[in-house]
């Protein structure tokens, strides 16, 4: 489903940007609510700026996709990518990418704009950790997106963007996502996020609105790059238990919308340092929804015992912690640099409203 923008086409070609295109989308962080972004329910997350996708876009007689210089996918054209991962699925590590592209082409032949004699060149990196929960697959594919739209000329909502890059993880691949990771990474900043379904429904998108970073609390992420796993499985089943109405799962995303609307208050109000408990709260609530893993609590432990209030950033593997009134920040990150990679989250900039 399209997301209208005004009164215009969403897919109106112009004229693309120039050449080469360069783009940059950051990992991100679950502050309140996750998982609950699936199941009709309201989160808030920020961006992590020390972590990144950069992906540059240019001219080129073939289809070429790169990775610090090496070549790992090419095809004649669009629609010769097309036809390959048809026949023979996504593989390697370019398989996000060229899932993106053949979701973005399909997207564009239903407008009427045929991209399948197109060509050009995409190199990237990454230095997102993989699989601790800080969203470098869909930064990947927003990164994609972003490309695309811009060589194109192709003028695309950031909530639109978000609801390809959720297609392309869900349609393409099967996994059991939400649009939590694509909305913060299209949009940038901080963002409050209700995904109340009735409204997605009726206009295609939830409500989305901007935080300025100034009203956080100082936050630290902390993580070990050990626990990297695949989130699909544990997704899954908790998708499975929410279709059956299992009575323990939707009690637990009701909690999970008021602690982020309680958050969400004290944030717009200037009383950013009281969400801490709202945040220990958040992680008791989802331990009790399934086993999250030993390593994952010893995480959340050692920053609890160091006098901050913590929880994941996402599926496992990092999490977010705010030091409790008293508590030095950089002691924090000192204390959970024993064992773990740890830093302070910053801004470039503070954001306006």
């Amino acid at each position: 489903m399209f997301s209208p923008i005004g009164h215009k086409n969403p897919y109106q070609a112009e004229r693309g940007a120039p050449l080469p295109i360069q783009t940059v989308v950051p990992a991100r962080a679950g502050l309140i609510g996750n998982p609950s972004d699936g199941y009709d329910g309201k989160t808030i997350s920020v961006v992590v700026n020390k972590f990144a996708v950069r992906m540059s876009m240019e001219s080129s007689d073939c289809l070429d996709i790169r990775s610090s210089g090496h070549t790992l996918f090419t095809a004649a054209n669009v629609g010769e990518l097309r036809s390959l991962t048809e026949k023979s699925g996504y593989q390697g590590e370019s398989a996000l990418i060229q899932a993106t592209i053949a979701q973005f082409c399909e997207r564009c032949r239903f407008k009427s704009i045929d991209i399948r004699d197109a060509t050009f060149a995409i190199e990237y990196e990454t230095d997102i950790p993989r699989g601790v929960g800080l969203a470098g697959s869909s930064a990947i594919v927003i990164a994609t997106l972003n490309c695309l739209v811009l060589y194109f000329g192709i003028h695309l909502a950031p909530y639109v963007i978000a609801e390809i890059a959720l297609d392309v993880e869900t349609q393409e691949f099967g996994i059991a996502a939400g649009l939590q990771d694509r909305v913060i990474q299209a949009y940038g900043g901080c963002m409050y996020m209700d995904f109340h379904r009735e409204l997605v429904q009726f206009r295609g998108y939830g409500r989305y609105e901007r935080i300025e970073t100034r009203l956080l609390p100082p936050l630290v992420v902390a993580y070990r790059p050990e626990l990297s796993e695949d989130s699909n499985v544990t997704h899954n089943d908790l998708r499975q238990r929410w279709l059956a109405r299992d009575p323990q799962v939707r009690e637990a995303m009701s909690e999970f919308s008021a602690l982020t609307e309680e958050a969400y208050e004290l944030l717009r109000s200037g009383n950013g340092r009281e969400i801490g408990r709202l945040m220990d709260r958040n992680f008791d609530l989802r331990a009790s929804l399934y086993d999250v893993g030993e390593g994952n609590r010893q995480l959340v432990s050692a920053a609890r015992a160091l006098g901050a209030h913590a929880k994941l950033t996402g599926s496992g593997g990092a999490i977010v912690a705010t030091p409790q009134a008293g508590v030095d920040t950089e002691a924090l990150v000192s204390g959970l640099s024993a064992d773990t990679s740890a830093f302070v989250l910053e801004f470039d900039a503070p954001e306006s409203l």
